[in-house]
């Protein structure tokens, strides 16, 4: 079974959820965010908490399609790096190539609020 992963890294949460290719929720959970951490540690806590939710649906990153995250900043048109995310205090941050380090998958970066947009109007 193929699935795709959500990520949103906030200035206080970080989130992610499993869905399936029905677009069904099939796992979620959060965890606090520590921005003062950096990008690396960031993106560490997020690895951690999406292998929590893989393990718990008794998925391998084999069954993951791609991975999108969101991310409260300015996002290069390419959606690999936020060019300045000034809550989090992050500038010229390569989100996607932190997320590479640890999964082999295709990964999208977008604003979180183009994010949500997305979501609306492809979801109600």
């Amino acid at each position: 079974m193929k699935v795709s992963i959500g990520v949103e890294l906030g200035a206080k949460l970080i989130q992610a959820a499993i869905i399936n290719k029905d677009g069904r929720l099939l796992a979620r959970d959060k965890m606090p965010a520590d921005i003062q951490q950096g990008l690396q540690g960031l993106v560490a806590d997020a690895v951690t908490l999406i292998n929590n939710l893989l393990n718990e649906e008794a998925l391998d990153v084999r069954n993951v399609k791609s991975i999108g995250v969101a991310i409260p900043g300015i996002v290069d048109e390419e959606g690999s790096k936020v060019l300045k995310a000034h809550v989090m205090n992050l500038r010229d941050a390569p989100i996607q190539e932190e997320f590479k380090k640890h999964f082999d998958v295709p990964i999208n970066v977008e604003n979180d609020a183009h994010c949500a947009a997305i979501a609306e109007s492809t979801c109600g």
